[in-house]
């Protein structure tokens, strides 16, 4: 390919915005810093049976055709928060990020989709220490890989009445559901499946969605914040932040 051949195909690249047919198999990032239309422009809102707004991700128009390309939505710091990707009025990618304390922003959601159906990718949540509190870490991870969930864990942290407890939920580990009635043995004993090391030793619950539940109760305070930073290593992505 010679010089003239890539100028103009870069120049067809930097057209290509609201309106344009790119395709996108950018990482998160790069997805992420692109300057597309703003998501308002597209109808991706509709009424549904009971009279409530409701955003739709098929047939999504713009000027009364079927779209393909990109939108985003900013915040009031002119921050990207949320970029979607559609094809053909079908959304097939949801990235968004959240300002997760300070002006500290992380991305939350990064999802590709099958015909509105979860294919590959993430979702994040996060919660508060407690509440009102100045910690903030990231509570809840779930991952897809070939449109079946390949990761799953929710974290409970607290501190109340100045008791410090950690509780970890393993629904699914690198594709496989760890259930406790399912790792339960004949003698009544269970597998170490999903075990938190950072905890030290914790004692396993039946979680609510009989679920393997990892808990460390009575906790020291100097404990409480080892278990945390150990987990930033044991069980990626967790993270916590601290207001200064």
């Amino acid at each position: 390919m010679n010089l003239r051949t890539t100028a103009i195909l870069c120049f067809t690249g930097l057209l290509l915005s609201c309106n344009g047919k790119k395709e996108n198999n950018e990482s998160t990032s790069e997805f992420l810093n692109e300057s597309d239309c703003n998501c308002a422009e597209l109808q991706l809102r509709q009424i549904n049976e009971n009279g409530d707004e409701v955003e739709v991700w098929k047939n999504v128009k713009k000027d009364g055709n079927l779209y393909t390309g990109n939108c985003t939505e900013k915040d009031q710091n002119d921050t990207i928060i949320r970029k979607l990707e559609i094809k053909n009025g079908w959304v097939v990618r949801e990235v968004k990020k959240e300002n997760v304390i300070d002006k500290i922003y992380i991305v939350t959601n990064d999802m590709e989709y099958s015909q509105l159906q979860k294919s590959k990718g993430f979702t994040i949540g996060l919660s508060l220490l407690v509440s009102g509190d100045k910690y903030r870490y990231i509570s809840d991870y779930e991952d897809y890989k070939n449109g079946n969930v390949f990761d799953k864990w929710a974290i409970g942290a607290t501190n109340d009445f100045g008791t410090n407890r950690i509780s970890v939920s393993r629904y699914y580990e690198k594709g496989e559901p760890l259930n406790w009635w399912s790792e339960q043995d004949t003698l009544g004993g269970h597998s170490s499946k999903g075990k938190i090391k950072c905890l030290g030793n914790p004692e396993l619950m039946k979680g609510a969605n009989n679920e393997m539940e990892w808990v460390k109760n009575d906790m020291s305070a100097d404990e409480f914040i080892k278990s945390l930073k150990c987990m930033k290593d044991e069980l990626p992505p967790f993270n916590y932040w601290e207001a200064k």
